[in-house]
């Protein structure tokens, strides 16, 4: 395959920390934990409240905040993560970004080139394949991963292809999401 050359960005920094968000076991639970613990705590509240003061406008008042939370809540959070992804980027990429990336393939490894380093990756160092509707994220076993933005890319199937190839050889997962999107 030809060497694959491309300029990435502080939004294609930022796809990848909000997928990679996304797929956390941790950050899903703490999100479904807010969306839905914290109503629930609200109309339990509302509950003991109105059983306490033997009036209906405590439980009428935690149930409508506990309903706006579960309503509005996640689309605050989804704004706060983005909002804190993109500072986070933005504070350790200080004058690195935009960036030229170019990639070679050999015969069993990558060569990875950019702003100041160069590397030599064996296949063996792959661990996941994540390809979305405009990316593609090559995980590796020392907890890198590198993005590919296909918008960039002249030959993305060319690439698709490979990389498919490639997770089939060494026998590791090519996740396909075209539909994933932040929420």
């Amino acid at each position: 395959m030809n060497p694959v050359e491309y300029t990435i960005d502080e939004n294609d920094h930022l796809q990848f920390q909000l997928f990679n968000a996304s797929k956390s076991p941790a950050v899903q639970k703490r999100r479904t934990r807010s969306k839905h613990l914290i109503p629930a705590v609200y109309i339990i509240l509302g509950v003991f409240i109105s059983m306490i003061e033997k009036s209906p406008y405590a439980l009428i008042f935690f149930f409508v905040v506990g309903v706006l939370w579960y309503l509005f809540y996640p689309g605050w959070e989804s704004k706060r993560y983005l909002t804190f992804y993109r500072n986070y980027i933005q504070e350790n990429n200080k004058g690195n970004l935009p960036s030229l990336a170019h990639f070679e393939f050999g015969e069993g490894w990558i060569f990875v080139k950019g702003d100041g380093m160069e590397s030599k990756i064996a296949f063996s160092q792959f661990t996941e394949i994540n390809e979305t509707e405009n990316y593609i994220f090559l995980k590796l076993k020392a907890g890198l991963t590198y993005i590919f933005p296909l918008q960039k890319i002249q030959e993305r199937e060319k690439l698709k292809e490979e990389f498919k190839t490639l997770a089939q050889t060494l026998k590791i997962r090519y996740n396909t999401e075209k539909d994933w999107v932040w929420k």
